[in-house]
């Protein structure tokens, strides 16, 4: 489903063959993998060596002659993103793709930079804040920026991840195209 969601939002109706993808939460790679196979050319940045050295595995398998891939080890709310968009000869992003850690539901590993080990939702979107902040000023006037998440279910309820990530977004400033919605379920309150 991750894929398949990655892969409809860099189509051809967000970005076009020969434009720039930032993923500044790499992981596996699935968005660069995308980006290549829709002849797109991509950054990605990961926290951890050894899943970007992974990742870097992965994406040589699909490796596409007229597509360039940069990938990074680095905190993408510090990383110097222009630096690494200046070394590929660029100056400006058409799309970035997000995928962040669901809060704390995984934890990726012991870094205390990781936001899946932030310890409260406010550090946790200030984090993620501080990434969108990073990120997206490269985008080219009127591009998109996508960010895939689930919501935690805890205590018996739902904490409504999508819509407080969505919010930092709107924050900056940026404007609500869609929300693809996967599923919901509901309940009403008890009396």
């Amino acid at each position: 489903l991750i894929r398949r969601q990655r892969q409809m939002c860099i189509r051809d109706r967000y970005t076009k063959k020969g434009d720039w993808i930032l993923d500044p939460f790499m992981g596996s790679g699935t968005s660069l993998i995308e980006a290549q196979r829709l002849g797109r050319n991509s950054i990605g940045i990961d926290l951890q060596p050894d899943v970007v050295q992974e990742a870097e595995e992965r994406i040589r398998t699909e490796q596409r002659k007229n597509c360039i891939v940069r990938t990074v080890t680095g905190d993408s709310r510090t990383v110097n993103i222009e630096e690494v968009m200046s070394s590929v000869g660029i100056d400006k992003l058409q799309f970035v793709m997000m995928h962040p850690p669901y809060w704390d539901i995984i934890k990726f590993s012991d870094n205390e930079k990781d936001l899946s080990n932030t310890s409260t939702l406010d550090e946790f979107l200030e984090s993620f804040g501080q990434v969108i902040d990073n990120s997206t000023k490269y985008l080219e006037k009127n591009r998109y920026c996508a960010c895939v998440i689930g919501d935690k279910y805890a205590n018996s309820q739902v904490i409504p991840l999508g819509f407080y990530c969505m919010n930092q977004f709107m924050e900056r400033g940026f404007l609500l195209k869609a929300i693809p919605v996967s599923y919901t379920h509901l309940t009403l309150p008890t009396n």
